[in-house]
C-alpha cells in the first residue's frame, strides 16, 4: 500500500465513481432520517453534509479522469493518489453493509462489497487484491472466522476486523474469533469503525495472522 501510485484502469475509476455515488445517497438518506428524529443534533447533520462533500469532490475528480480532463483546480482529492487500502466487505444484512460501504468510501478506501462468504471466495479465487476483511460473525452460508480461514489459504496474513451483534467477551468465549483478528461491535459509529480499520491495518502482517 505504500508503494508508488499506479495508474488506475478504467473499470477501477468506474467501480470508484460507483462506490461514490453509494456514498453520496447514503448520507443523504441518513441526514433524511436525522431530519426525522428530533433527537438527533446539528453536529450530526454537519458530519454527514461534510461527508457528502468530500464524495462528491472525489466523484468529480474521477468523473474528470474518466473525461481526460484535469482535476478541479486541486479542490478534489487526484484520483492518482493511492487508496487508503482495497477492503473486502462481507455483511449479509444489507443495511449494514451499506453503511459500511459509505463509511470507507468516503474515507478514501476501496470498496469491495458481498452479501455472503462464497461470493468473497469467488472474487478472491479470482485474483482480486485486497489488503483486509471486514466480516460479519454469523452469516448464512458460512460463519466469518470460517471465511478468513478460507480467504488466509489464498492470502496469507490477511488481516481481518469481524463485527457482531454480540459482545467481544461472548463471541471470544466461544472460541470463534482466531488469534491477531480485531473486533467492533454492532451498533457502531463512523469513528469507531474507521479507527478500528486503521489500528487494524497499522500492524506488521505477521502480528494480524489468522
Amino acid at each position: 500500500m505504500n508503494g508508488s501510485a499506479t495508474p488506475a484502469t478504467r473499470p477501477e475509476v468506474g467501480h470508484d465513481f460507483n462506490n461514490l455515488l453509494t456514498a453520496i445517497l447514503g448520507n443523504v438518506e441518513l441526514m433524511a432520517g436525522m431530519l426525522d428524529d428530533p433527537a438527533r443534533s446539528t453536529a450530526d447533520l454537519r458530519a454527514s453534509l461534510e461527508q457528502i462533500e468530500r464524495a462528491a469532490r472525489r466523484a468529480v475528480d474521477l468523473a474528470r479522469a474518466i473525461e481526460g480532463a484535469p482535476a478541479d483546480d486541486g479542490l478534489c482529492a487526484s484520483v492518482e493518489e493511492p487508496p487508503r487500502g482495497t477492503i473486502l466487505v462481507c455483511e449479509d444484512e444489507e443495511g449494514v453493509r451499506r453503511l459500511i460501504e459509505v463509511i470507507l468510501t468516503t474515507e478514501g478506501y476501496r470498496v469491495l462489497s458481498t452479501p455472503g462468504p462464497r461470493d468473497a471466495l469467488e472474487l478472491a479465487a479470482a485474483g482480486t487484491a485486497f489488503d483486509a476483511l471486514v466480516s460479519d460473525v454469523i452469516m448464512p452460508e458460512m460463519s466469518g472466522p470460517d471465511l478468513a480461514q478460507r480467504l488466509k489459504t489464498l492470502r496469507p496474513g490477511l488481516r481481518t476486523l469481524f463485527i457482531s451483534g454480540y459482545t467481544a467477551e461472548t463471541v471470544r468465549g466461544r472460541g470463534n474469533l482466531p488469534l491477531g483478528s480485531a473486533f467492533l461491535e454492532k451498533p457502531f459509529d463512523q469513528a469507531s469503525l474507521l479507527r478500528a480499520l486503521r489500528a487494524l491495518l497499522d500492524q506488521p502482517a505477521a502480528t494480524s495472522d489468522l
